[in-house]
């Protein structure tokens, strides 16, 4: 199928945060108009078909490619349904920019010497000039493609013609009149006032210092369909960085006419409804992992949950898929557009930063000049994504929940959780920090205690006495100085909580009474260097100026960095295997197989340095490397907001997001992360004690099935003052003794036999009411609502609950 278009695509590689533009409501459907037009995309699936080759088939999928424009399709062999990677009915398009747009299957941005930035596409640049090659390979096919940049010749330009003057070489000429165009050829007539021929392909040729080598590579294994880039294989100008490459931007594109919605993986995930269309551009940019803690700018856009889950997904219809990004994640940001001016399909991708990009302020002049620098390389890995497809019933975010549970459990063997009577408490105790303090009349910051550990004990013999008998106790800030500890080659437990000694009757004491302790650790992070085990230079991360990376914490007022508030120094994620294998000498020392991860399994971080330069997806794998060998070693490990790559390594995953940013784009939050682990991992929301919101908190516990968290301290909170730590404003032990035994009797309740049971439902049942359904037919509705509703034949009141039992889920 030919398409024949003229002009740049300028859409897709758009890196804003978030358009705040309000949505309107697209009008209201009929159901005949509908279903006319479902009708009307099955009979163009049926013909765009005709005009493909199947290249590769199994039981579950069939794989089509059109060798003349490189579109593929995926047909489900159960359902008949035709997946496309690009619009099938785009020749229909009447505007050039939308068709255009329509086509691409991979986008490219990369930058000139001077730092404008540029873009190409495959169908422009590769594709209508036929810059590529199809080759079949086991169980799919890999497209090759090399993309120039189209030069625009024409009068008052100068062209590179070859064959200048009959001689076999180029030679720049002066363009004073377009002579025509035929049979293939341009012509130009020159200063010379000789009209010279240049073959069109040539026009791409002119210009050899923009040219990209892309493969993209489609196999189906199973019920999925893997779409590979081996970014090792890519080539691109040195003088022109390749910064961002745009996936298969189209694939499973949903006009807003049908019902549906995008998944995103925004905290605990989050829907953006199809049938809506924007005012104007409208881009959710969903960072995976994080910023860089190498590459941090000194203002904080705006706040938003982490994205810890590397998937996104599309429902329309009665069909959906999930896309689940197995290599390249951590340079991923997920895009999700809604219908605009410029296009009537939602659409959802990711963009994956394989060349980061940064400024420096060069002074000395005039005045300050702003240049760009960039990563030493393209990445070398994978980037790889797994799409699955659901239909019916499963065609929704539970099912694509589900989809995700039977992956984490294939690829890493979990395992159903072991219930206990009664679920777990989980209780931080903060230990020691540093205060100011006048000695010899000067200030210096020394170890104040929090909690010691006798008084650990007494606050440990209190809960169990009032009928707590499964309790999961982290201990932070217990060594080395406290809650921001030396770097920890070597363990000191801190004299002012009771020194070793103090340390070692407490471990004694936990494991008489049967109580989990998970004495916290950082092992990324460094606050306080040692002077023979740290070497700054070698052992922190550079940025991309080349400078010794240092993280400050961001403002709240202004958002900007503040330079005067604590910070640390993130380790090089080489020096990870030398660090932990010294804190793993040292701790072993005190017998105790459990170990709170404060950051290795949250902190994903790249090493700039020039002459060794890790990548972040490099440095995701080191640390991975470092859990994984934690977890071989047979140490029961929790974690705090950790990311998804080490979620099947923790027995507790503390903070685990349980809202979304609630950003104007998002519709609904879902607990999409709690669906697929609920039974596997016992995850637990904010501290409660903490949370801005205390008694919604306790409500989305209830909803998403949350083990209670409290982090608290013996101490009165007016020890803080004046610290670095005043978050703990209201972390007094016995402030919330009463409030944290009614709280947890309550969801004990709820959910004590519960824990070892998976998530098997979740739906809407009216605004602010939601139901969660696990596999013993256990249903729990939670309103969040300030007045009693109705549903299902039971009343609910305000900010409150009800369980049923024998709900069935079907």
């Amino acid at each position: 199928m030919k398409r024949k278009t003229s002009c740049f695509l300028i859409i897709f590689l758009i890196t804003a945060l978030l358009s705040n533009v309000v949505a309107f409501a697209a009008p209201e459907d009929n159901a005949e108009a509908v279903a006319a037009s479902d009708q009307v995309n099955a009979d163009t699936s049926a013909e765009r078909l005709k005009e493909m080759e199947l290249v590769a088939e199994n039981d579950y999928l069939e794989l089509y490619v059109d060798m003349t424009d490189t579109d593929v399709a995926v047909r489900e062999k159960a359902t008949g349904y035709v997946w496309f990677t690009n619009l099938a009915d785009r020749e229909n398009i009447e505007d050039e920019a939308k068709r255009i747009a329509a086509g691409a299957h991979i986008s490219i941005e990369y930058f000139d010497s001077i730092g404008t930035r540029l873009l190409q596409d495959t169908l422009q640049n590769a594709v209508e000039p036929g810059f590529f090659e199809i080759k079949k390979i086991d169980n799919g096919i890999r497209i090759e493609y090399t993309l120039k940049n189209k030069v625009e010749v024409g009068v008052g330009t100068r062209a590179r013609i070859y064959n200048y003057k009959g001689s076999n070489r180029y030679q720049d000429v002066d363009i004073i009149e377009d002579a025509g165009d035929s049979w293939g050829y341009m012509e130009y007539q020159t200063t010379d006032m000789n009209v010279y021929y240049i073959k069109k392909d040539e026009l791409y040729k002119n210009m050899q210092n923009q040219i990209f080598f892309i493969p993209l590579e489609y196999r189906i294994e199973e019920n999925s369909l893997v779409v590979t880039i081996p970014c090792g294989e890519v080539t691109h100008p040195k003088d022109y960085p390749l910064t961002n490459i745009t996936v298969l931007p189209y694939f499973g594109a949903a006009h807003y006419t049908s019902d549906g919605y995008m998944l995103v993986p925004d905290g605990s995930g989050a829907l953006v409804n199809i049938r809506k269309v924007q005012a104007g551009g409208s881009i959710s940019y969903k960072q995976l992992y994080g910023p860089d803690p190498a590459n941090l700018g000194n203002e904080l856009l705006v706040w938003q949950e982490p994205g810890i889950m590397p998937v996104f997904g599309m429902k329309n219809g009665d069909n959906a898929f999930l896309a689940v990004i197995e290599d390249g994640e951590a340079f991923a940001s997920i895009t999700s557009n809604l219908a605009n001016f410029n296009s009537d399909y939602c659409t959802i991708y990711g963009i994956y930063n394989v060349m980061p990009t940064g400024t420096i302020t060069l002074a000395g002049a005039a005045s300050p000049v702003t240049a760009a620098v960039y990563q030493s390389r393209i990445y070398k890995g994978d980037i790889r994504t797994r799409y699955y497809f659901l239909h019916g019933k499963d065609a929704n975010y539970v099912g694509m929940a589900k989809v995700y549970r039977n992956y984490l459990v294939k690829k890493y063997g979990l395992e159903k959780i072991e219930a206990k009577e009664n679920i777990p408490l989980n209780l931080e105790l903060l230990g020691a920090i540093r205060k100011a303090k006048s000695v010899l009349g000067f200030p210096v910051k020394l170890p104040v205690p929090l909690t010691t550990f006798k008084q650990a004990e007494q606050i440990v013999d209190e809960l169990l006495d009032n009928g707590i008998n499964n309790l999961k106790v982290k201990y932070t800030g217990w060594f080395n100085g406290g809650i921001n500890h030396s770097i920890p080659t070597k363990i000191k437990p801190d004299r002012v909580l009771g020194g070793k000694r103090g340390f070692k009757k407490l471990i004694e004491f936990m494991e008489e009474k049967g109580v989990g302790l998970y004495p916290d650790v950082a092992l990324h992070r460094v606050y306080k260097a040692g002077i023979f085990n740290f070497n700054k230079s070698r052992d922190t991360v550079k940025s991309l100026s080349q400078r010794i990376s240092k993280v400050f914490p961001y403002s709240f007022v202004d958002y900007t960095r503040d330079f005067s508030g604590p910070s640390y120094w993130v380790l090089n994620p080489r020096s990870l295997e030398r660090i932990v294998g010294k804190f793993v000498k040292a701790y072993n020392k005190y017998g105790l197989n459990t170990v709170s991860l404060r950051d290795l399994g949250t902190d994903v971080t790249s090493d700039f340095d020039k002459d060794d330069v890790i990548d972040r997806q490099q440095g995701r794998y080191y640390a991975e490397e470092q859990i994984k060998k934690l977890h071989d070693m047979g140490y029961d490990m929790m974690m705090t907001k950790a990311n998804m790559y080490a979620v099947p390594y923790a027995s507790t995953v503390l903070n685990a997001p349980v809202d979304d940013s609630h950003f104007n784009l998002t519709d609904e939050t879902i607990p999409f992360f709690q669906i697929a682990l609920h039974g596997y991992i016992d995850y637990t929301g904010e501290p409660i004690n903490l949370a801005q919101d205390y008694e919604m908190t306790i409500l989305r516990s209830i909803e998403t099935g949350a083990s209670p968290y409290y982090k608290l301290m013996y101490e009165d909170c007016s020890i803080v003052k004046n610290t670095d730590f005043v978050e703990f404003y209201s972390a007094n032990y016995f402030d919330w003794k009463d409030d944290l035994l009614n709280v947890y009797n309550k969801l004990n309740e709820v959910l004590r036999d519960v824990q070892d049971k998976e998530i098997v439902d979740h739906r809407k049942l009216d605004k602010n009411v939601y139901m969660t359904t696990y596999e013993n037919n256990k249903s729990i509705i939670v309103n969040y609502g300030d007045k009693e509703v109705e549903v299902l034949g039971v009343k609910v009141g305000g900010k409150s609950y009800v369980v049923l039992e024998g709900v069935d889920a079907e």
